[in-house]
């Protein structure tokens, strides 16, 4: 990127008589003439007459140069010696060019070389040095007498390449976007090669020199929003002024189309354009940079600089090449121009900018303002497949928009996410394509509904997937809405439906998950828009999770036979669903809706077995969105059992399942059942052990005058266990003789009848970690040796620790262990 000021103006330049031709587009040395058909000031007339006159090259760079081709080139121009600046020029040129022996090879040699100079690292001498020497040229820059300009013209000519120094105004850190470009304040130089016949664009200063950050001070940064949270760069390279010195090809051999841009020659015949600009257009024109330009983009709506907007909404609209479109990143900066009497206190403003793809050649950026001002929009981008560790996102254009009028009624965007707006790469890596919606924008149809789809190109990428729906109200604030979305996978695609409340702007991001992958990645977000006059209700809740046919059809082989959608649009309030299944298959269905009564979903449906075809006749009470749960009876029954944690539910479930023969059919739910069974199990044999432990052996324990610890402590876990805590009890558990009125306790209230009726959903999971803590000093064994009935109630009370625990496994890495009802009591007993 371009630094700008070259010097403070141009000076003569003092060398040695060499070979060759010194041409400028300004008068160099006053001995200088005009050359009219060149418009260039030259040292030799004759020399000159020779040479082509200015006119567009008929390639592009890349046409005739690839970098590939100049590797050993650059790195022998990289790393030559220091010693070369103090010999005469003739040592450099020698090192340079040895094996050198073509033009375009020579000005490449020359360029690298002269971009390879770290200027602010070498050491000048007192005096002037020489002029024979490169040293000499190189004192005249850091001394604001000489330029890059006259040093490649200096080194070109001892090469003998035609090479002209160039002048005029550049747009560079001296330039803020939309202002006007005056001569000396913008005023720089740079060259033009003859390469076979045509001449070439080239600009040292800016290849050598690159600034983070461009503009005035009097911007106030409002905020960012970008494609990828994972890739943005908050202290990147645009957003620093210090000075880095690479070689930025992006000024070798440039296009006369990129470099007008933001360099325009006094002479306007060495634009080297078929149709030269003015300084109007040049000042007019949008503020595109060399980024634009590498990644192929075209401008389609703003060709200017600086807009105006009368309604408080502005849309601006870029071209991309549509193969390698899907691998460029974008972000924006907006920026408010400061309001002195503010303060500089600013509100944000990032809201109010949606940037999207509306097709896969496009990217678009909608504006619209809530006040009156005026305000910089910064596009940066980058292209993902370049992995080069010095490549960032950079410029790609600036604009400055100003607002004569805000947006009526104007509401902030939804959130941009992480990913940006549309779908993203990692649909792809999912094996999904878009189908429907390719732009980050949907809109909504009358009555709010929305439905997007994906074709599904990759089955063995997908493998088993999950896929989640997340609505959120855009506003001030948003907010997250349930039972909105809803999805299914059917003939090759996979569709998400969508109902909105009312009208307005809403945010939907799609996850999803693959076998390779199981956790959710965003892979997709679009901005839902609807018009919709009636305000309408969610999807029945718990379908969240996919409509339509599920794994389960597949492993007990029942078909869908009438309706092979999971949405189902029915004219009347009766209809049909049939399911073809194999002989004795029990399936349930119940009805779900926000008028519907769990006590009457069943009245709702008849069900007809004829062979292995199950019918089922369903009423719907009036108008709406209901939700069918069709279930194998024996799976309904097991899962329930699950869910309830029940003992005997679940080993009628189970023996159900095995007599039924469905083992293989339901590996994973019946492992779970098992193993809760199990553990369920091991507890009633724990209880009994309790509840058959004599009364001589509870008043053994209650007997203690002063207990060992290991008793004391296994009983604190006991009653803790079963809901003593202070407040509650005014009972200190650490009061042995409080201890003993509980457990000497009859009836009712003994602690073996308390034990039988513990429901272990009722206790908290922070209770059963302070159990665990009161026990983590002592082992079966020691409280065996000093009480056979401590040792019982040390290991009933250990499983329901462990129970407790498995059933709230997320949550116990963060759990605080209390063993009294206060916080205070808890870390005084910690």
């Amino acid at each position: 990127m371009g630094c700008g000021l070259s010097s403070e103006r141009h000076e003569r330049v003092k060398v040695t008589q060499m070979p060759g031709c010194f041409m400028a587009t300004y008068q160099l040395q006053p001995n200088y003439a005009y050359s009219q058909g060149h418009a260039l000031y030259v040292e030799d007339h004759k020399q000159v007459e020779v040479l082509p006159r200015p006119s567009p090259p008929p390639t592009n760079k890349g046409d005739i140069f690839h970098i590939d081709k100049y590797r050993v080139l650059d790195k022998r121009a990289d790393k030559a010696p220091s010693k070369y600046l103090r010999e005469p020029y003739s040592a450099l040129m020698g090192y340079l060019l040895t094996g050198v022996y073509d033009d375009l090879s020579k000005i490449r040699v020359i360029y690298r070389w002269v971009t390879s100079l770290k200027m602010e690292r070498i050491l000048l001498p007192k005096v002037e040095p020489p002029a024979t020497t490169p040293l000499f040229q190189i004192w005249r820059i850091k001394n604001r007498k000489g330029n890059y300009a006259q040093l490649i013209s200096i080194l070109c000519r001892l090469a003998n390449i035609p090479c002209a120094i160039i002048h005029g105004r550049l747009k560079g850190s001296t330039y803020d976007v939309g202002q006007k470009v005056h001569d000396r304040l913008h005023y720089g130089e740079w060259n033009a090669v003859l390469i076979d016949s045509y001449w070439r664009l080239l600009n040292a200063y800016w290849g050598a020199c690159a600034i983070g950050s461009e503009g005035s001070d009097d911007w106030l940064e409002i905020d960012d929003g970008g494609e990828d949270e994972s890739e943005k760069k908050a202290d990147g390279k645009f957003a620093t002024k210090e000075y880095v010195y690479v070689c930025d090809e992006n000024y070798f051999l440039t296009d006369p189309r990129q470099l007008i841009t933001t360099h325009l020659p006094f002479s306007k015949e060495w634009q080297l354009l078929s149709e030269p600009i003015t300084l109007e257009r040049f000042e007019r024109m949008a503020f595109l940079k060399d980024r634009f330009f590498n990644l192929g983009m075209s401008v389609i709506t703003h060709s200017d600089c600086v807009i105006g907007s009368q309604s408080g909404e502005v849309e601006i609209c870029f071209g991309m090449p549509p193969d390698a479109a899907r691998y460029y990143k974008f972000y924006y900066l907006l920026f408010r121009q400061e309001n002195k009497d503010t303060g500089g206190v600013s509100p944000k403003y990032d809201r109010y900018v949606f940037m999207h793809r509306p097709k896969k050649d496009e990217l678009t950026i909608r504006i619209r303002s809530p006040v009156t001002g005026t305000f910089r929009l910064e596009l940066v981008g980058r292209d993902t497949r370049i992995k080069d560790p010095t490549y960032d996102y950079d410029w790609i254009a600036l604009y400055k928009i100003r607002f004569f009028k805000a947006k009526d009624k104007c509401l902030p965007f939804p959130n941009m996410p992480d990913l940006g707006w549309g779908p993203g790469q990692y649909a792809t890596q999912l094996g999904l394509s878009a189908l429907s919606h390719c732009s980050g924008e949907v809109k909504a149809s009358w009555c709010g509904e929305a439905e997007i789809s994906f074709e599904v190109c990759d089955y063995n990428r997908m493998g088993n997937p999950m896929f989640y729906g997340r609505l959120s109200r855009s506003g001030t604030k948003e907010e997250r809405l349930k039972d909105r979305v809803v999805h299914r996978v059917e003939n090759g695609r996979v569709i998400f439906n969508v109902k909105l409340p009312k009208r307005g702007e809403y945010s939907l991001s799609l996850d999803g998950t693959s076998g390779k992958k199981p956790t959710p990645r965003n892979f997709a977000n679009y901005m839902v828009v609807s018009d919709q006059r009636p305000s309408q209700a969610g999807y029945p809740r718990g379908f969240d999770e996919g409509i339509g046919k599920k794994p389960a059809c597949d492993r007990f082989d029942i078909v869908p036979i009438s309706h092979k959608s999971g949405l189902i649009y029915v004219k009347q309030d009766e209809f049909e669903l049939c399911f073809k299944t194999p002989l004795g298959t029990e399936l349930s269905l119940s009805v779900i809706g926000s008028d519907v009564m769990v006590s009457d979903s069943r009245r709702l449906v008849s069900e007809t077995v004829e062979g292995d075809m199950m019918k089922y006749k369903i009423r719907l009470p009036k108008e709406g969105t209901y939700g069918l749960k069709v279930g194998l009876t024996v799976r309904r029954d097991l899962l329930g059992a699950i869910r309830d944690r029940a003992l005997d539910e679940l080993v009628n479930a189970i023996t159900l399942v095995k007599e039924r023969g469905y083992e293989h059919r339901m590996v994973s739910e019946l492992r779970e059942a098992t193993k809760m069974m199990e553990r369920l199990q091991h507890i009633q044999d724990l209880l009994h052990d309790v509840q058959t432990m004599s009364q001589k052996t509870i008043t053994e324990i209650r007997g203690y005058s002063s207990p060992p610890p290991a008793v004391h402590r296994v009983m604190m876990a006991t009653l803790l266990l079963l809901g003593h805590f202070e407040e509650e009890t005014q009972v200190c558990l650490s009061d042995w003789l409080k201890l003993q009125a509980i457990i000497g306790k009859t009836g009712r209230d003994s602690i073996k009848k308390r034990c039988e009726e513990l429901n272990l959903d009722d206790v908290p999971l922070d209770i059963a970690l302070g159990a665990r803590h009161l026990l983590k000093d002592y082992t079966l064994d020691q409280c065996r040796m000093v009480s056979s009935g401590a040792a019982t109630f040390y290991v009933w009370a250990k499983c329901i620790i462990d129970e407790i625990s498995k059933r709230y496994a997320e949550e116990v890495a963060h759990t605080r262990p209390r063993t009294s009802r206060s916080r205070r009591g808890n870390r005084q007993n910690e």
